[in-house]
């Protein structure tokens, strides 16, 4: 189990699994996007290493971008 501040989470995803993930990802990104400069879009904050393994394996010009939302509050959505 993982805590965070007072919650517990049950891990989902080994971190072999995740690897395996990103690099398949990577693989197909390459293979699909060689001749074009695609822009990578993360949600912050749980994108980012993600994002990070993900963009050192992607051999071509791309841009990266982070967007940051919060939660809501009754019927507004805060970014």
């Amino acid at each position: 189990m993982i805590k965070i501040h007072d919650l517990y989470f049950k891990p989902f995803l080994t971190a072999t699994q995740i690897s395996d993930a990103v690099n398949n990802l990577a693989y197909q990104l390459n293979r699909d996007l060689a001749d074009k400069k695609p822009v990578f879009l993360g949600i912050l904050n749980g994108s980012y290493m993600v994002m990070a393994d993900l963009t050192r394996k992607f051999n071509h010009d791309c841009e990266i971008a982070f967007l940051r939302a919060s939660s809501y509050e009754g019927d507004i959505f805060h970014w």
